[in-house]
């Protein structure tokens, strides 16, 4: 885990001024679009919806009196929308232009920001690898940042990050215009006077104004301004987490090898799926995409202290081997089992773990056995050579998504579900397994399993299951349980309880952590290496380090 080393857990990163800055400057654009709109609206009646003679000074970004007092709706609508987009382009997607020798270079307003958070990201990068042990000059050896900067590869990515940016603005002005053009026919088709026109419209990109924004997780509404200045914060950590990774790269292909460690800035404000990642060791290849997690996101990717490494591996405990794992199968019917605990628990939930934003259907009660087995570890990872020399089955998983894979070799057990049982699957072919990861070998985990792993064939399981099936009935059916309620042994809650128990091991790869099995083999037509695997032991595992 990250200790000291970490100079301010608050903002790891070091970049809160910063996004502060680019949020607050963004702030004051959108509420300059506000104050047009309301001016040209109430102020200067640019719709001739008022018949008074009053003077207004006129500043040049408003259309004019009566500039949009066309007879029908629709000519209004469009004349202002045009005059809005206009005024967009001018404030919120303005763009300076900058002379230099051939062509004179057009960058956006927002560029000095990613660029500050972009320099920050390089020099954080450099100055951690030198703490923690790298063999790395310091910026100043190599130039100062400004040469660094000329690097291709740094020129290239900071290129797309301008252009990510202002794109992702642009998409949020576009949604906010079709939501404004609503919220102005709307208005009219329903008579409202010049001050009600335009605050309904400075409210849809303020909030709050009914079901016209996108919303978030919670069905809340979403103005523009606001996920303007959601994408201002995020950005910035984009920027710095791109930086620092291909500082880091930078250095790998000079021969330093770099293992990257999640940070998080360690205070209340920590999401539980970024405390879940605090000291996971990941490479920069894995990680380069991971962060920010998510929106307004403060961790930091630093260099692995080598020292601390070698340490903390040392000091990795020993799992215990399979044969000596314990059979659950037939528990003792009382309130203080651990089964009893697992049975009150959901038997499923939904979970982001490992899918960004989406959400799966997860196992619990496998989850909740794996962990009582001690099995929900995380694989052994080692070089090609220490790989080959292991004696066992060679077994490939192919995924859709980098997070998967990243979720599997060093996030908390997932208990996925599937028709052989509940667990995770693997192939004996790697072409197979590339299929399900659509053709990208980096989305596929080639692992190990061990002689000494604990596997059930198919057809053997399907006969164990039905044994165990008539052997339950008789010890957690209806009639015992309600034999152990009348002799005062259980209450009736923890009876109702403990009649579930049949249908914890009904799904094979729970009944496989009920007995301390490693994983199932599931026969498929043509046999031999087409045989598909389930793991329900994650630690059985050793997987060949990408």
């Amino acid at each position: 885990m990250p200790n000291s080393k970490v100079l301010n857990r608050y903002d790891p990163t070091q970049t809160t001024t910063l996004r502060n800055n680019f949020a607050s400057e963004m702030r004051k654009r959108f509420y300059k679009l506000r104050g047009v709109i309301r001016k040209a609206i109430v102020d200067e009646d640019c719709f001739g919806l008022t018949n008074n003679n009053l003077t207004t000074f006129a500043e040049m970004t408003t259309p004019g009196r009566g500039a949009f007092a066309f007879p029908t709706s629709a000519a209004k609508v469009d004349a202002f929308m045009e005059w809005l987009e206009e005024q967009v382009n001018r404030g919120i997607l303005e763009t300076v232009r900058i002379p230099q020798l051939g062509q004179p270079l057009q960058k956006a307003w927002t560029d000095i920001y990613i660029d500050s958070a972009y320099r920050k990201g390089v020099h954080t990068a450099r100055q951690k690898l030198i703490q923690f042990g790298y063999n790395v000059p310091s910026l100043e050896e190599t130039g100062g940042i400004d040469v660094v900067m000329q690097h291709p590869f740094h020129a290239d990515r900071v290129g797309l990050l301008f252009t990510r940016t202002y794109n992702d603005l642009k998409n949020i002005t576009n949604a906010m215009s079709g939501q404004i053009s609503r919220a102005l026919a709307q208005g009219m088709a329903e008579g409202r006077n010049p001050r009600q026109i335009a605050q309904l419209l400075t409210r849809t990109i303020s909030g709050p104004v009914g079901d016209l924004g996108l919303t978030d997780t919670l069905g809340r509404f979403i103005p523009a301004q606001r996920r303007a200045e959601m994408l201002a914060r995020t950005e910035i950590i984009r920027a710095h987490h791109v930086a620092t990774i291909q500082e880091y790269r930078n250095w790998k292909a000079a021969g330093v090898t770099v293992t990257a460690e999640w940070s998080t800035a360690g205070d209340g404000r920590v999401c539980e799926d970024c405390a879940q990642l605090e000291g996971r060791e990941f490479t920069l290849d894995e990680i380069e995409n991971m962060l920010p997690r998510h929106t307004n996101c403060r961790c930091i990717a630093l260099p692995l202290d080598k020292t601390k490494a070698k340490e903390s591996k040392e000091e990795e405990p020993i799992e215990l081997p399979s044969e000596e794992r314990n059979d659950w199968s037939l528990p003792d019917i009382s309130p203080d089992s651990p089964i009893y605990d697992i049975l009150r628990q959901d038997s499923y939930y939904y979970t982001s773990l490992g899918h960004g934003e989406n959400t799966v259907l997860s196992d619990n009660w496998l989850v909740q056995l794996v962990k009582l087995q001690k099995m929900d570890g995380l694989p052994n990872r080692v070089s090609k050579e220490q790989f080959d020399s292991i004696k066992g089955i060679t077994l490939y998983r192919g995924v859709t998504d980098p997070l998967h894979k990243i979720q599997f070799l060093s996030g908390e057990y997932f208990g996925g579900t599937g028709v052989y049982g509940n667990g995770n699957y693997f192939a004996m072919s790697k072409r197979e397994a590339l299929g399900y990861a659509l053709d990208k070998a980096e989305n596929v985990i080639t692992a190990k399993l061990p002689e000494s792993a604990k596997v059930i064939h198919w057809d053997d399981l399907k006969k164990e299951m039905a044994e165990w099936s008539k052997k339950v009935e008789s010890k957690t059916g209806f009639v015992p349980i309600s034999k152990l309620v009348n002799e005062g042994t259980l209450t009736e809650e923890q009876a109702s309880v403990w009649l579930s128990f049949k249908e914890l091991g009904k799904d094979p790869g729970r009944y496989c952590a009920l007995k301390g099995y490693d994983a199932i083999r599931v026969p498929i037509a043509g046999g031999g290496e087409q045989d598909y695997f389930v793991v329900v032991n994650r630690t059985a595992l050793t997987v060949l380090e990408d």
